[in-house]
């Protein structure tokens, strides 16, 4: 596809490409609700995610505010990256120190594993993303992006960094290599796969008991 023989690379979705993260992974695809559900825009809110004590909301339907802060419409992006009540602002915090572990452990694995699969493993490439995800502020147009992609499992290419994005930016690029046969890609999309479910059920858990008290 493009100017990639054989294998597309992570950043391309859609019909005629190798297949997205979720469907490349070793999970089971129902174990992956949480993830597609998240990616639902405001629909998401009445997916059993994010659904509190069997309401009967159509969130996709109107703007519906936040019922924790108020900002309009409530999504999952506005949980993942904007909402300013204490729960979500707490499960905000440990995800981004969660996230910067990931984005540790997935680069090095993608150097082995490209290195194990006849590729150059962009070590240097790889070292400045490490250093780049390091110094993100979370608090920012770049660290809502990066949390957002990184919480829904769902890369994206360099050319969607804006000035100043570094981090997109590499991230990106790393996302755009030229692709490898699926078995050495899979310990990288399964581990990323696990991360996000479990980032979400943990959002889940603390935007239902934020409802409810």
């Amino acid at each position: 596809m493009g100017t990639h023989r054989y294998f597309t690379p992570l950043s391309a979705h859609g019909p005629g490409c190798s297949g997205s993260i979720l469907s490349r992974s070793n999970i089971a695809a129902s174990q992956l609700g949480p993830i597609i559900f998240a990616r639902c825009g405001a629909a998401a809110m009445s997916s059993p995610l994010f659904l509190v004590d069997g309401e009967a909301i159509d969130y996709a339907a109107h703007a519906r505010p936040c019922r924790l802060c108020g900002s309009t419409p409530v999504d999952a992006y506005h949980l993942i990256s904007e909402c300013n009540h204490a729960s979500i602002d707490r499960w905000r915090q440990s995800t981004e120190a969660a996230a910067r572990c990931l984005v540790t452990s997935l680069t090095t694995l993608m150097a082995d594993e490209r290195d194990r699969a006849g590729r150059r493993p962009e070590h240097l490439l790889f070292r400045r993303i490490r250093c780049a995800i390091k110094n993100l502020n979370f608090d920012s147009p770049e660290g809502d992006f990066v949390l957002y992609r990184l919480v829904v499992a769902q890369p994206w290419s360099e050319r969607m960094a804006c000035p100043g994005m570094r981090s997109v930016r590499l991230l990106g690029r790393a996302f755009d290599l030229a692709g490898v046969y699926h078995r050495f890609e899979r310990p990288i999309l399964d581990q990323w796969s696990r991360w996000s479910k479990s980032m979400l059920w943990s959002l889940s858990r603390a935007w239902r008991g934020a409802c409810k008290a």
